[in-house]
């Protein structure tokens, strides 16, 4: 049991990369130049974006301020399909672990007003919301639903966003399971085709 357990954090790797907020600053000096920010443009949806920046920079830290952040966000994105979808992507985020079943509604949400944008952004946006999608049915112990939704969900926008290590992870996710359930020969199958995106890789 614990070998498995020490084997999904494999499967957990993305659920922690915020696609929003990979800026390695955490200091205050930061923080406070993306409010500073906020206030002082006059666009509407780069004002949604930083509120949804900073909501997500405090998604696991501050539970008051991130949603604090979304509503702000939420304000003035509204008019904006993508913006919407990105609202309800990091509500499902602030949900799921609080409430699984809210969480999964607004990973729908968010998939069905990303679903009409076909930038590299929105496709990697997609496959982040699915694979965290997954999670919510791992932790239910439904192995099937979980690889059903990264083999053919996560996978295909994952590629058609052109994220090698996103690729790479989600293949070692994919082949961890499978290991789990003993069904090496895929496990091998799909441990090798992520191989392959991490050699292209930094």
């Amino acid at each position: 049991m614990r070998m498995r357990k020490i084997s999904w954090l494999i499967v957990f790797l993305l659920s922690s990369l915020h696609l929003s907020a990979q800026l390695s600053a955490q200091d205050k000096k930061y923080l406070d130049s993306l409010d500073q920010l906020a206030v002082k443009t006059k666009s509407d949806s780069v004002r949604a974006e930083l509120y949804f920046t900073l909501s997500d920079y405090w998604v696991d830290r501050d539970s008051v301020k991130t949603i604090g952040y979304l509503n702000k966000g939420i304000k003035y994105g509204q008019p904006y399909a993508y913006l919407r979808g990105r609202y309800y992507y990091l509500l499902a985020d602030y949900y799921a672990a609080k409430d699984p079943a809210k969480s999964e509604v607004n990973y729908l949400k968010a998939d069905k007003e990303l679903a009409a944008f076909t930038t590299k952004r929105a496709y990697k946006q997609r496959a982040m919301l699915w694979h965290n999608y997954a999670l919510l049915h791992q932790h239910e112990d439904d192995l099937k639903a979980t690889l059903e939704i990264l083999i053919k969900r996560v996978l295909p926008l994952a590629q058609k966003g052109g994220d090698d290590v996103m690729l790479g992870t989600e293949y070692i996710s994919i082949s961890t399971i499978f290991m789990n359930l003993e069904q090496y020969d895929k496990a091998v199958m799909y441990s090798e085709d992520g191989i392959k995106y991490f050699q292209h890789t930094p």
